[in-house]
């Protein structure tokens, strides 16, 4: 096995981008046959807020720090897939966390946005992630020509 240093490990976990495109066509070399399963998607934090101070989590920052994602908006989760999209992805996991809204400060922007809690901002989103992903699926549909949109048999 081979044996990696912490500088080698440490430049795969702050990769980011198309460095971690390049990293991952460089792994074919270590396959032992042809098969490599992975998913391309992209991770989309709704909030970085939340109430749990979890030992292991990387994700949560405080409702005070200024590079806090308090409350996506719409327009910046369309972005988000956007840019997924062009990497190929075909998942998105969106993240979000406990409790998010007991924050003043989340409270607030979900006042702004036209919410009274998480659970209909969260819904809403989805359905902003569902017309979008509908979207894209009937124009790519059209332009293949077929007359029957969605149908499969056309």
């Amino acid at each position: 096995m081979t044996k990696y240093s912490k500088k080698d490990i440490l430049s795969v976990l702050d990769a980011k981008g198309s460095d971690i495109i390049n990293i991952m066509s460089k792994t074919k070399q270590y396959r032992k046959n042809n098969l490599i399963t992975y998913s391309k998607n992209i991770f989309i934090p709704l909030t970085e807020i939340c109430r749990n101070d979890c030992g292991y989590c990387n994700f949560k920052k405080n409702p005070d720090d200024p590079e806090a994602i308090i409350l996506k908006t719409k327009e910046e989760i369309l972005a988000d897939l956007k840019e997924a999209e062009k990497y190929g992805c075909k998942e998105a996991m969106f993240a979000f966390g406990e409790d998010a809204d007991e924050e003043e400060i989340v409270r607030i922007r979900l006042k702004e946005f036209g919410y009274d809690n998480m659970i209909d901002y969260i819904v809403i989103a989805l359905v902003v992630i569902a017309l979008f992903f509908a979207g894209r699926y009937i124009y790519k549909e059209k332009k293949a020509g077929k007359t029957c949109v969605g149908c499969p048999y056309s």
